[in-house]
C-alpha cells in the first residue's frame, strides 16, 4: 500500500544549515493509518546543540506526536468531537512547507508498506542512525486493514466498498471498517489486532459490535454510507479479519478465543489477515450473484 513519510530534522542554526535526523512520520489517507517515531539516542543531536535549543525542539516534536495520538484515539469513535485534530497528507505537506526553523519536516515522499509501523521501520533502516531504537513489539489493526483494503482494490471492487460506514441494528449502532454494497449491503468486514496491550477495551469493542450484529440477524439493519441509508439483510455476510496473538501469548490467545465465541453466536466468520483474499473473494462472488 502507498504511504508517505517525512523525516524530522533538528536544525540548531538554520543559517548554518547543519542538521540531524531525529525522527520520522509516516501514514496514509487510504486507511487513516498514521504514526510517528523518534530516535532513542539523541547523542548526535546534542553534539551539535551549541545553543542549547534541543530541549525546546523535543517539546515541539512531542506536540506533533500528541496531535497524531489524538487523531488515532478518536478515529474509531462513532461520534468524534468537533474539535478533533485532522491528520492527513495535506497536513504533513503543510508542515513541511512551513517548517523553516529549529524543527523541520522533509517534503512527503511515497513509500510502499503494509502499515505505518512497517514504513517507519524501513525509513529508520535507511535514513536514521539509531542503534538503540526499539522496534514495536506488536502489530496494530492497521496491518489487517491494509491487507483487506489492498485485496478489495486488486479485485476491482473499489466502487462497491465503503470505509468507515455506520451500521445500525435495532437500538444499536457501530462504526464499521468496510461495508460492501451495490444498492443492498452484501458484506460487512471489521478488523482487529489481538496483539494490542489493552485487551479490556478490545473485548468491550467486540461485544458492542456483537450486540449490533445480533440485532441485524434478528431483524435486519441499515448502513449509512454518506447521506444514503442502505438496507442490511439478516443473512448478510459478516467477516472479521484479525492479527493473531504474538507467539501464542496466553492472555492474547484467551481474548481471541472469547472473541471467536462472540463472533460464532452472530454467524460471523473470523480469519487471520493473511486470508484477506478469501474475504474479498466472497464479496466478489456475492456481488456477481446480485447482478
Amino acid at each position: 500500500m502507498r504511504y508517505v513519510y517525512s523525516v524530522i530534522r533538528f536544525v540548531p542554526d538554520p543559517g548554518r544549515g547543519e542538521f540531524i535526523n531525529i525522527g520520522a512520520i509516516a501514514g496514509t489517507d487510504a486507511i487513516r493509518d498514521w504514526d510517528i517515531r523518534n530516535v532513542d539516542n539523541l547523542r548526535r543531536a546534542r553534539s551539535i546543540d551549541d545553543r542549547g535549543v534541543l530541549r525546546g525542539v523535543i517539546s515541539q516534536m512531542d506536540q506533533v506526536a500528541r496531535t497524531i495520538d489524538a487523531f488515532v484515539s478518536v478515529d474509531g469513535m462513532l461520534f468524534p468531537p468537533p474539535d478533533a485534530p485532522v491528520v492527513n497528507e495535506d497536513w504533513l505537506l503543510q508542515m513541511s512547507q512551513e517548517s523553516r526553523n529549529l524543527l523541520q519536516f522533509s517534503p512527503p515522499i511515497p513509500v510502499l508498506a503494509n502499515s505505518a509501523q512497517e514504513a517507519l521501520d524501513l525509513i529508520f533502516d535507511e535514513l536514521l542512525l539509531d542503534p538503540e531504537r526499539r522496534r514495536f513489539r506488536f502489530k496494530k489493526k492497521q496491518t489487517a486493514l491494509g491487507a483487506v483494503a489492498q485485496a478489495y482494490t486488486r479485485e476491482g471492487l473499489d466502487r462497491f466498498v465503503h470505509q468507515r460506514a455506520h451500521i445500525k441494528g435495532g437500538r444499536h449502532s457501530e462504526l464499521l471498517d468496510f461495508v460492501v454494497a451495490n444498492g443492498r449491503v452484501v458484506q460487512l468486514t471489521q478488523c482487529y489486532s489481538f496483539q494490542i496491550p489493552n485487551s479490556v477495551d478490545l473485548l468491550e469493542s467486540i461485544k458492542a459490535l456483537a450486540w449490533t450484529l445480533h440485532a441485524i440477524r434478528e431483524g435486519g439493519g441499515l448502513a449509512v454510507v454518506g447521506d444514503v441509508e442502505r438496507p442490511i439483510p439478516q443473512d448478510v455476510d459478516v467477516e472479521i479479519v484479525y492479527v493473531q496473538p504474538e507467539n501464542q501469548d496466553r492472555q492474547q490467545t484467551d481474548v481471541l478465543n472469547e472473541a471467536r465465541s462472540a463472533f460464532e453466536k452472530v454467524d460471523a466468520r473470523a480469519v487471520p489477515y493473511e486470508q484477506a483474499n478469501e474475504v474479498v473473494g466472497k464479496a466478489h462472488e456475492l456481488l456477481a450473484h446480485q447482478a
